[in-house]
């Protein structure tokens, strides 16, 4: 009798790391697939902001809090499902996978830092243009009162492209 509950054990703890290696391999799947959807948004993100195409780029920037949530969801799950075991990454099966899913995170991260530069680097460029056309005051002034009083900012009309 002890013999049967001892190979129902062992059959049990045998299938558990492949229903686990299983469940893992399809997280990773579908974060994979997950990736493969915002990195096509990044792009067109990016294209989006240098084209001025500025409805189109709100509805990337909703798509891809549609993908970031979900992907966050999937990790939480992925996280819950290795638990401790880093080493289950290094399983045949899933290696591979979860080397793609790592590449692709890069990848994502160095989209955003290209286009966090873009924009911070255009930025800079017109507000050196703007304070060469208009120059703003940048001394505190104070009212009769002895409130701080900020200057008003000017309005200006270009009538060129930049």
């Amino acid at each position: 009798m002890a013999d049967k509950e001892e190979k129902k054990a062992k059959k049990a703890k045998t299938q558990a790391p492949v229903e686990k290696d299983v469940e893992l391999l399809q997280i990773l799947n579908a974060q994979n697939d997950i990736l493969d959807c915002m990195l096509t948004q990044q792009r067109k993100i990016h294209d989006d902001v240098r084209q001025r195409k500025w409805m189109e780029l709100e509805e990337c920037i909703n798509n891809m809090q549609i993908f970031s949530d979900a992907f966050v969801n999937l990790d939480t799950c992925r996280e819950n499902c290795a638990g401790d075991d880093k080493n289950i990454y290094l399983s045949p099966k899933i290696e591979s996978v979860y080397v793609s899913v790592r590449t692709k995170l890069s990848k994502s991260k160095i989209e955003n830092k290209a286009l966090a530069t873009y924009v911070e680097s255009t930025k800079d460029f017109i507000n050196g243009v703007l304070d060469t056309c208009v120059p703003q005051q940048r001394n505190v002034r104070y009212n009769k009162y002895g409130k701080i009083v900020r200057p008003a900012a000017e309005s200006v009309v270009l009538d060129t492209v930049m």
